[in-house]
């Protein structure tokens, strides 16, 4: 019975050993900088466009050339008539405008005529009352023509050129020797024969300015 007791402790004593070494063992270990492995939690996924959308650059624009068919120093001595729009008029040419977008040609000369282009096709007129000399101006869009002196010297109206139905007309002031719309077609703007410019509002018809020059 002593002797089984004896192999009890012995074993007892035994485990504690190994037990009391592994821990000095793991202790020096630590001292010696052999820290346990850690796995790092990965990062998530950075998106380099903030917005999530692919940032791309366009197309430049192409750089634009002088066409060999336009008009310049070196071949003025080469112009010739292309065609000719009807047969003379009894009455001078006060004024030919294009539109903007090159489609139309506007005379006036006894009449207001609207050609098509290039073709050269006659498409309206508008009768004028007046032998005076006739400032025209053409609204940027081509829609509103504005004839200067018509029906009487200092008279202003406004005709659309697809009807040509009469839109406006501004009576009163000296004779009209220019008009002119701005870039958006929104005012017109009549110079007179005395040095004035009235500018009317052309949705409204309403007078902005009478602008006179002091000398």
């Amino acid at each position: 019975m002593a002797h089984k007791t004896s192999l009890v402790v012995c074993i007892g004593l035994l485990l504690l050993a190994t037990l009391y070494l592994a821990n000095i063992g793991w202790g020096h270990g630590a001292e010696n900088g052999k820290v346990p492995m850690i796995t790092p939690t990965p990062l998530p996924t950075v998106n380099p466009t903030p917005f999530g959308g692919t940032i791309t650059i366009g197309t430049p624009l192409p750089t634009p050339e002088l066409s060999s068919l336009a008009i310049n120093p070196s071949n003025l001595d080469r112009l010739s008539e292309v065609k000719r729009l009807g047969t003379p008029k009894s009455q001078g040419i006060s004024d030919a405008l294009f539109t903007r977008d090159g489609q139309k040609l506007v005379t006036s000369w006894g009449d207001l005529t609207i050609w098509q282009m290039p073709d050269g096709e006659e498409i309206g007129s508008i009768l004028l009352s007046t032998s005076s000399w006739t400032p025209l101006a053409v609204s940027p869009d081509g829609q509103i023509a504005a004839i200067g002196n018509h029906e009487s010297l200092g008279w202003v109206e406004l005709w659309y050129l697809s009807t040509g139905q009469l839109a406006r007309q501004h009576r009163g002031g000296e004779q009209v020797v220019a008009l002119g719309f701005n870039a958006t077609g929104t005012l017109l703007a009549a110079g007179r024969s005395d040095g004035s410019i009235t500018v009317w509002e052309v949705a409204t018809g309403r007078l902005l300015h009478e602008l006179q020059k002091n000398y």
